[in-house]
């Protein structure tokens, strides 16, 4: 079963949604890796998460998206690290 278009334009919504809610600690990240020579590696992850999905493009696109509670928890449990982080000043939870 393929993706359909509703489902891919769901998961890039999702996305980009958290990729807004969390944009101050995006800013964060390049200020970080522009500003540390021990951080500029950050630059790369997108790059090989790219690299990544485009190796693993068939097992990917064979994927049948189904409803499940498991990706609500997972961000539940990261929206509860990032808002706890964010009050304490915590760069990272561990």
């Amino acid at each position: 079963m393929r993706w359909t278009p509703r489902e891919i334009l769901l998961a890039v919504g999702l996305i980009a949604l958290s990729v807004f809610v969390t944009r101050d600690a995006w800013e964060d990240f390049v200020g970080i890796a522009m500003n540390s020579e021990e951080s500029s590696h950050i630059f790369l992850v997108p790059i090989v998460a790219a690299w990544l999905v485009w190796v693993r493009r068939e097992r990917l696109r064979n994927l049948s998206p189904r409803p499940t509670l498991l990706g609500p928890a997972i961000m539940l449990v990261g929206w509860a690290m990032y808002s706890i982080g964010d009050l304490q000043l915590f760069q990272a939870a561990w």
